[in-house]
């Protein structure tokens, strides 16, 4: 990770939730590299992608114009476990039906590594717990909503009332690290 932004180019900081950090985002960073952005610390980049709960561990200064929260946990009416059983069973059927069995095992045992990632995880609890909404910022704010997310829910993004843009995608909560194209297609879009 970068700790400047580079000369020219526009930086994009990434928020990870729970068990998520660099491998997770390795396609998306090679995509946004690819669409003419850098990778820089969230609290100094041009642009923040929060995933998840990873608003839960926003930077307390950052210089962002625009923050995107892609399938923000917005505190449904179910429990953040059967939350879990339910994006793990979409996550199994579809890459059942697309034959990437091996490639859903490898994504889960990376996952894995990540829930040992204390600081990070006990940041993302304690966040939890409190069930904060997103800070309020200057930066515009966009909410990305993909439809077979089990976290992120229609009722709880009324209560997110900073955010001037919704956004609804086909796909189920970590799109983004799997097809991240169509997300870096909504940040050009956005950022312009």
């Amino acid at each position: 990770m970068a700790n400047t932004p580079s000369h020219s180019r526009p930086t994009v900081g990434i928020l990870y939730g729970f068990a998520e950090g660099r491998l997770t985002s390795r396609i998306l960073r090679k995509e946004l590299k690819q669409a003419g952005y850098d990778y820089a610390n969230p609290n100094l980049a041009d642009i923040i992608i929060s995933h998840s709960g990873g608003y839960l561990v926003m930077p307390e200064t950052f210089r962002a114009k625009l923050i995107i929260y892609v399938d923000p946990n917005t505190w449904g009416e179910q429990s953040l476990f059967t939350s879990l059983k339910q994006k793990l069973r979409y996550d199994y059927n579809l890459r059942k039906s697309q034959k990437q069995m091996i490639t859903w095992l490898l994504q889960g045992l990376r996952n894995d590594i990540y829930v040992l990632k204390v600081l990070h995880t006990w940041k993302l609890a304690r966040g939890y717990r409190a069930k904060p909404l997103p800070p309020a910022t200057d930066a515009h704010c966009a909410v990305i909503r993909n439809r077979h997310d089990n976290y992120c829910t229609t009722p709880g993004l009324l209560n997110w009332s900073t955010i001037q843009t919704y956004l609804s995608c086909e796909g189920g909560h970590d799109d983004i690290w799997n097809n991240p194209h169509k997300y870096v297609e909504i940040l050009d879009r956005l950022y312009e």
